[in-house]
């Protein structure tokens, strides 16, 4: 089991990288309901086989036992649940590198006697090169170990219904 402030150094780092790498899609502002038309991507699905999968009635969700976590983030519950994957995060040195810096600087924090919240924004911000080193972590990774990642988004992350906007494109 991972300790607290590790789950929630990863799932900062992972939502900072998701947000950033998803927004720098071509066309992916261009209307708030997802990916643009006009970039030749359709937002209709390749339901039959394969990687087009999306939702399926019959999915039996897995839970953390935190029903908000679980609704909110549910690809963290399913990551957590998902030993092969967890390790593979868990071992890779950039991404750790970057979870001690952070949690260092959560335990900067805690003990910290500033009386304005903003003194502590920028410790706190990430960084388009925080991005960058977790985006690229992430890409050999996933490069290095596609069957894991790829067994984890197309047996939970699609089946669930909760990634439907994503469904047009590869894992």
């Amino acid at each position: 089991m991972t300790s607290p402030y590790r789950k929630i150094a990863l799932c900062l780092a992972l939502l900072s990288t998701l947000s950033t790498a998803i927004l720098a899609q071509p066309g992916m502002l261009d209307y708030p309901g997802g990916p643009s038309l006009k970039a030749g991507r359709s937002t209709a699905a390749k339901i039959p086989g394969g990687p087009g999968n999306g939702y399926r009635r019959d999915y039996q969700f897995v839970h953390s036992g935190n029903l908000v976590s679980d609704k909110n983030f549910y690809w963290l519950t399913v990551i957590d649940q998902t030993p092969a994957v967890l390790s593979l995060l868990v071992a890779d040195q950039r991404l750790k590198a970057i979870h001690d810096r952070r949690l260092a600087t959560l335990k900067c924090h805690v003990s910290d006697s500033c009386t304005w919240a903003s003194s502590l924004v920028s410790d706190f911000r990430y960084t388009p090169e925080d991005s960058l080193q977790i985006a690229t972590a992430l890409q050999t990774l996933y490069r290095n170990n596609r069957a894991p990642f790829d067994a984890l988004v197309d047996r939970h992350l699609r089946p669930s219904g909760y990634y439907e906007r994503f469904i047009a494109d590869s894992n």
